[in-house]
């Protein structure tokens, strides 16, 4: 199964482009074997999706030592985990990350899978309400300036991140992806510290 879940999300350049006899082909199942595991071709999608993508970008953000982090270290860990999120997906399909098209997947599950943006959205809504507590907590700590607004800094280091793995995309390395969303977070810490 493994074999067909890799096979679909890095060479398709559609969900329905995919015919369920290159499908098995590629998983070396037979027929009767695959609608064993999966009533449809959109069903195996949907897993893929779920298992490949929306477990992929959901970064960790809680911790047991939340309450001793800088926001600094916050910021490093949410980068680290970032990255490390997106190479696990690459490894986990067998690909690399220059032969696999996440946003044209992207596009596609929101096309092919019911309640895909749904789920996007909430991702986003709960990713940028931890960064509003942890902002919130940094002011306490008057680690950040009291002025900024904790609503729209949250969505600006959420927007930032976001559009660094857009970037990423045409990278040459993932390390200078790396450096770079490192570098662009420090400068906003540095507009924003006390």
């Amino acid at each position: 199964m493994r074999a067909v879940r890799r096979g679909i999300l890095p060479s398709a350049p559609s969900c329905k482009d995919v015919t369920l006899r290159e499908l098995v082909e590629k998983s070396g199942l037979s027929k009767g074997a695959f609608y064993h595991y999966f009533p449809s071709k959109e069903r195996l999608f949907i897993e893929t999706t779920e298992r490949f993508l929306i477990n992929t970008f959901k970064i960790d953000l809680s911790t047991k030592n939340i309450d001793s982090m800088t926001f600094r270290d916050l910021i490093q860990r949410y980068v680290s985990e970032g990255q490390q999120n997106i190479e696990q997906l690459v490894k986990s399909i067998g690909g690399k990350v220059k032969e696999t098209n996440f946003y044209m997947y992207l596009f596609q599950a929101m096309e092919h899978y019911p309640g895909f943006k749904k789920k996007v959205e909430t991702f986003h809504e709960e990713e940028i309400n931890f960064i509003k507590k942890f902002l919130d907590m940094a002011k306490d700590r008057k680690e950040i300036k009291n002025s900024i607004d904790t609503a729209d800094t949250a969505q600006l280091i959420h927007t930032l991140m976001h559009g660094i793995s857009v970037i990423s995309n045409f990278s040459v390395k993932s390390t200078e992806t790396k450096k770079f969303a490192e570098r662009m977070l420090k400068n906003l810490y540095s507009l924003i510290e006390t």
